[in-house]
């Protein structure tokens, strides 16, 4: 996983479940990819989206635009955010969401487990719950939110209204 390729055998469900999620909501937008890391995701679904925009922190690549995701505030279509929500103040991230998604959120975060805090750099877990009233106060209908097995994660497709 930390080449940022889509090949590989523990990949398989991953690059076919983000492909799956690209044809059914980014067909033909703009997508900003949120804490993007090694880019995984943007390398899985490149080619059908129009354009994809990776932002993170600490960039890996030359892909990357190094910025937090405040610094951003152009509008794009689609904002995509795996395994970013736990790291930030989401409250934050929702508000922003609402200032620069014009489509559909998507955001993936670990479940509350008793391994979540083996990450020092989580703040706080998530519920799906706690994710659909902060995006529903921020201008969303939530759409899907389910857990995403046999992962410890959950995933929360919202529309914007």
């Amino acid at each position: 996983m930390s080449d940022g390729k889509c090949s590989g055998w523990k990949n398989v469900y991953r690059r076919w479940f983000y492909r799956w999620l690209a044809k059914k909501y980014m067909r033909g937008c703009i997508v900003l990819d949120v804490g993007s890391g090694n880019g995984f995701f943007s390398k899985c679904v490149n080619d059908l989206v129009a354009r994809i925009i990776r932002i993170d922190k600490v960039p890996v690549d030359d892909e990357t635009r190094g910025m937090s995701y405040e610094q951003w505030t152009l509008p794009v279509d689609i904002v995509w955010a795996s395994q970013f929500i736990e790291h930030v103040d989401a409250k934050n991230f929702c508000g922003w969401l609402s200032t620069v998604c014009k489509k559909y959120c998507i955001i993936i975060t670990p479940r509350p487990t008793n391994d979540f805090w083996d990450d020092p750099d989580h703040i706080r877990p998530y519920t799906k719950e706690a994710i659909k009233a902060l995006l529903e106060a921020n201008g969303f209908k939530v759409l899907r939110s389910v857990d995403l097995w046999p992962t410890h994660s959950h995933i929360t497709i919202a529309k914007k209204e």
